[in-house]
């Protein structure tokens, strides 16, 4: 279905002439109509029909519900066998599993590792909002859905049905908004905010779908200008100010829509300070503790010979017996001043835990993000960063734990020693344990999730140009990256998850940190957090050796220093690039 005729409405946005549904008169002749002998008699009949189209309604929805292990092409049959005899609330429950099922259908028998080495590219089927010429079972089952949602949302804009739920209406959004179909319908974005937007109740508890609506139609691209985005980020502010601060995920949510909307007019301008105000504290004044057991060192890199802006950072403290630190990486055109908010915010957050779990660290770390979405001077667009974030409680006791979350390459490896006895002729034995996993686009889990926001993964093109006749060495195109497949060449991240990068997060880069718990043995002696300039040049093993000599004077800041000066060495080796090193050391 096209857009219809367009119109300039007064506050800017265009508005669609509606497609109006007429309901069939009444026939005049009411005689009773001749029996179907396939449904019986009419009356028995249409009980019949009501029946059978209720079973088509239930084929669909069971297809969709999860944990079932659906076939792509299985759900798209029973979309076809049921026809239009499927409810408005089982298509969004289609949209809300297909991208799923999409990305999965995409990585398909697909050995992706081998398939983006060699240069390749792979993202989620594209799919339509228009009849083509090409007609499959994808396009035709697509296409019914997607004229059941538009049906249903121009019947809500019409009065002829009630509203659809604030449920329904996120799920739809996030859909148009992520997937994004081709050619993009506009009009659904807009009509799912307009709907939104008549049955607010400035009531907080509604914030949670609220928010996804809004950030669905920033994620579209389409819709620059609608009042729910400051109707949002007000009613999240007074929440606040309430002392009744909505969950980091809504934070977030509304964040990035804001994030997305930039340049803003003056209307979102005015509702981001207010938002920002209630978000972000005015304390922000940091300093890491000094202590003789926890240590750091972090040296610029350099570029061509010449020296570079140090990009990371980090932060240390001790209070009695726990032990908080943080190590941050920073990327991009800001990523210097992206950085050094996002350790400020994670200490500021971290003074004001009331429990030292994951579960709680990687909360830090949303909200963080939260703020560095909207922050004044960081350009979150193109800059960001990645992180590593650690708790020990018990420091000096007999029972002691240890909580860490990490976003992206930033790393973290705990020592452990062995007491020297009489069958290791004296000598004590050393092992390194890794307790994070980089997120990579090219992982298999990263990559499924990764699709189905939206996003293409491959190779970067080769700087280099090309000789006549010869083709591209993907050997010179460096690791697989993220892309938004409707931006071209950007945001073009080797992560897929990190602080900042609001365009990565527009195709999938997530803020939601890997989180590790564990109860500390008296074998374990030290534990480092470092940058991707300390593990991508050395090995967790080579990291601990560089940590040994102190351990009976329990040097940290010697530690660390010794750390990053090895790492330097092998970036020297490699050649005329150096990158930024730094790292954390805690004796425990």
């Amino acid at each position: 279905m096209s857009d219809g005729p367009q119109a300039k409405a007064t506050n800017g946005r265009t508005t669609r002439k509606k497609r109006f549904f007429h309901l069939a008169p009444e026939p005049k002749d009411k005689r009773p109509r001749p029996e179907n002998p396939s449904l019986g008699p009419s009356q028995d009949g249409c009980e019949r029909r009501l029946e059978c189209l209720g079973q088509l309604d239930t084929l669909v929805l069971a297809l969709v519900e999860p944990p079932r292990n659906l076939p792509l092409q299985e759900l798209w049959l029973g979309v076809q066998a049921a026809g239009e005899h499927f409810s408005a609330e089982t298509a969004a429950k289609v949209l809300q599993r297909l991208p799923e099922l999409l990305a999965a259908s995409a990585l398909k028998a697909l050995d992706l590792s081998a398939h983006l080495e060699k240069g390749a590219a792979v993202e989620a089927a594209a799919l339509p909002t228009q009849k083509s010429s090409e007609e499959n079972t994808v396009n035709e089952a697509f296409l019914m859905v997607h004229t059941k949602i538009e049906a249903n949302l121009d019947a809500a804009m019409q009065a002829l049905i009630p509203l659809p739920s604030l449920e329904w209406l996120s799920i739809v959004a996030m859909f148009y908004g992520s997937l994004r179909p081709a050619p993009l319908p506009r009009h659904i974005l807009e009509d799912c905010a307009d709907l939104a937007f008549k049955q607010r109740k400035d009531e907080p508890k509604e914030l949670w779908h609220l928010s996804r609506i809004a950030k669905g139609a920033a994620l579209s691209g389409t819709l620059g200008r609608h009042q729910i985005y400051s109707h949002v980020a007000d009613l999240a502010a007074r929440a606040i100010q309430a002392g009744k601060p909505p969950p980091a995920e809504i934070l977030h949510d509304i964040s990035l829509a804001l994030s997305l909307l930039q340049p803003w007019d003056p209307e979102i301008t005015k509702a981001v300070g207010r938002f920002r105000e209630a978000l972000v504290p005015l304390e922000r004044s940091v300093q890491s503790t000094q202590v003789g057991f926890i240590g750091a060192a972090s040296m610029a890199g350099q570029r061509n010979g010449e020296a570079k802006e140090n990009q990371d950072t980090f932060y240390t403290s001790a209070n009695g017996s726990v032990a908080c630190v943080a190590v941050v990486d920073g990327h991009g055109r800001r990523g210097a001043v992206l950085s050094a908010a996002a350790r400020d915010a994670i200490a500021v957050a971290m003074k004001e835990l009331k429990s030292g779990s994951s579960e709680e660290l990687a909360k830090v770390v949303l909200r963080v993000d939260a703020e560095l979405l909207i922050h004044q001077k960081a350009e979150p667009e193109l800059s960001g960063a990645t992180c590593a974030v650690m708790q020990v409680d018990g420091i000096g006791q007999q029972k002691r734990r240890l909580s860490l979350v990490h976003l992206g390459d930033c790393g973290a490896v705990l020592g452990r020693m062995k007491a020297k006895n009489s069958g290791s002729n004296g000598a004590n034995t050393w092992s390194a344990v890794r307790l994070t996993e980089d997120h990579r686009p090219g992982e298999d889990k990263e990559a499924a999730r990764l699709l189905a926001a939206g996003a293409r993964l491959s190779k970067a093109q080769q700087k280099m140009p090309v000789p006549p006749g010869q083709q591209m060495d993907p050997a010179n195109m460096g690791p697989p990256r993220l892309w938004h497949r409707q931006r071209g060449q950007a945001p073009g991240l080797a992560m897929s998850r990190c602080l900042g990068d609001a365009l990565g997060k527009a195709c999938g880069l997530s803020p939601l940190a890997s989180m590790v718990d564990m109860d500390l043995t008296e074998e374990d002696v030290v534990v480092v957090l470092g940058s991707d300039g300390i593990f991508d040049v050395l090995s967790d093993a080579e990291v601990i050796h560089c940590c040994r000599q102190f351990i009976e004077s329990r040097g940290a800041a010697e530690a660390a220093e010794a750390v990053t000066l090895s790492a330097r060495r092998q970036w020297q080796l490699r050649g005329p690039y150096i990158d930024d090193c730094t790292c954390v050391v805690l004796f425990l």
